[in-house]
């Protein structure tokens, strides 16, 4: 297989796991498949609002449901999803991928190849960082980084620093189906639905364009909510509060703790495509689509 670790340290839970897809199975009465109007699937879940394109990550999502977790048998963290658990032993085995084109080492197999390919028919290398690329213009466009060029968009006038992303941006303006309480607008109307559904249709962001908000003296910010407002203030103060187990600071004490949570707690919520974690579903949710 490609984990290189004794499969005896999971085999707790890889019974977890079976019991946990049982438990999908007799859970399918949770499960609304639906056609949108691309004719594409869509997954709903009962339990919540959360819609997946594939059947495969709602299921995943399902087991946050069923409160499953894989714990590690060396330490006491615990992990929502096996591949989790499978990244976070191998940590222990001290087992590590190092790469011998260039100095970095890896703990995961699958993403160890998958830097590996980037190396692969590279010719053109960036003087001014260890990358490298397969063509010249890809080579051009990452210098752009380094020279600080942005590229600007003419209808809203944010700022890129590729073309690319400008690119996907301004898909954004292109949209057939305009929201009528904000600016923005889709190309597809379901995702107007979940975009009014989540942003105008729940209470602590309702009225937004009717009633009064509350703006923050120093920078024009607009708020809903005292304590949001309140919360805000802090950042303008100059404190900061730093994580003691990485360099990163924060300005509020909120997200330095939802940053030890998810970073160094092995909580929140993890991608079952690779190690990364992220704090909120919605994160995930446009993680996953990077997977797809």
């Amino acid at each position: 297989t490609d984990h290189p670790f004794d499969g005896n340290n999971y085999s707790e839970q890889n019974s977890n796991d079976k019991q946990a897809n049982i438990n999908i199975q007799n859970n399918s009465n949770n499960v609304k498949k639906y056609k949108n109007r691309n004719n594409l699937n869509t997954y709903y879940c009962n339990q919540c609002t959360r819609s997946y394109p594939y059947k495969c990550q709602l299921k995943v999502h399902l087991l946050t449901h069923e409160g499953k977790t894989f714990s590690c048998d060396k330490c006491p963290k615990s992990f929502t999803y096996k591949d989790s658990l499978a990244a976070h032993l191998r940590t222990h085995e001290g087992i590590r991928y190092p790469c011998d084109k260039c100095s970095k080492l890896f703990t995961d197999k699958r993403l160890f190849n998958a830097h590996l390919r980037t190396h692969k028919g590279s010719s053109y290398l960036c003087d001014k960082c260890p990358k490298s690329f397969t063509t010249k213009s890809g080579l051009t466009t990452h210098q752009l980084n380094h020279e600080g060029i942005s590229y600007l968009c003419d209808k809203c006038s944010k700022t890129f620093t590729n073309k690319q992303n400008l690119s996907v941006h301004r898909l954004t303006h292109e949209g057939r189906y305009p929201c009528d309480k904000c600016p923005k607008s889709y190309s597809a109307k379901g995702s107007l639905r979940n975009h009014v559904r989540e942003y105008h249709e729940k209470q602590t962001h309702l009225l937004p364009h009717e009633r009064a908000v509350l703006i923050c003296p120093t920078c024009s910010k607009s708020f809903l909510r005292k304590d949001c407002l309140r919360q805000h203030l802090h950042t303008h103060t100059g404190i900061r509060f730093p994580c003691d187990k990485c360099p990163k600071s924060f300005a509020r004490k909120e997200d330095l703790k939802r940053h030890g949570l998810t970073q160094h707690e092995g909580k929140g919520f993890k991608c079952p495509e690779c190690t990364k974690s992220f704090p909120r579903p919605n994160k995930l949710k446009r993680h996953l689509l990077t997977h797809a």
